[in-house]
């Protein structure tokens, strides 16, 4: 049985075709992050992310696209997501993949 590869998407990945494109290819599955509500949507727009192009993205893809509601982020609703998230950042460099170093 073939393990399927999974990827995952930022909320402005979906915008940019050059990013977008090679990780459909090397990717079986996409989790990608959708707007959890209508004021959640509004904030997306303000900023610029374009839900109505999520949408079309979402649809062409079809069951290729998980969709990640963000209302249950860790860093967003959950104060032990947070302190997670800081342990992370606190930790040596040494210990996190070198793709890492200075990116979070």
């Amino acid at each position: 049985m073939t393990r399927e590869r999974w990827g995952t998407f930022s909320v402005i990945d979906h915008s940019n075709p050059s990013a977008f494109v090679p990780e459909v290819l090397l990717y079986d599955r996409l989790v990608i992050p959708v707007p959890y509500s209508d004021s959640d949507r509004e904030r997306w727009e303000r900023e610029g992310w374009d839900p109505g192009l999520l949408d079309r993205r979402i649809k062409t893809l079809g069951d290729l696209a998980v969709k990640e509601i963000g209302e249950q982020s860790p860093r967003r609703d959950n104060p032990n997501g947070d302190r997670r998230w800081w342990r992370v950042r606190a930790s040596p460099r040494s210990s996190m993949p070198p793709a890492l170093h200075g990116k979070v």
